[in-house]
């Protein structure tokens, strides 16, 4: 894609034409053309940008969900954690208890 073109020359003349100074058609001219190279986005700046967006986009979207997945494995890890270790406190106070019920019945079937 070709970018438009200001045509300095062009406007200097028709600055010139008008009635318009030699040097102040001349320095008219070389701002506005400065003005265009320097500052104004042209269709395919725009274009650029679009796809720069698109590319910063795919990325975070990527980044996100590489996010979640460890968020979800971690959260997974943590909860199996928790459950291993109730499982084993829960064991621990059954055992504790039936261990007390026995004990229990041996004394009362002592005394």
């Amino acid at each position: 894609m070709t970018a438009a073109t200001f045509d300095a020359l062009d406007y200097f003349n028709e600055l010139k034409a008008v009635g318009v100074p030699e040097p102040q058609a001349q320095v008219h001219a070389h701002a506005i053309a400065r003005l265009i190279d320097e500052k104004l986005a042209t269709k395919y700046d725009l274009k650029k940008l679009k796809l720069a967006t698109k590319e910063d986009f795919r990325r975070l979207e990527k980044a996100t969900k590489e996010d979640i997945k460890r968020l979800e494995e971690t959260t997974k890890h943590d909860i199996q954690s928790l459950e291993e270790r109730l499982t084993y406190k829960l064991t621990i106070r059954f055992g504790s208890m039936m261990a007390a019920v026995m004990t229990l019945a041996v004394l009362i079937k002592i005394l």
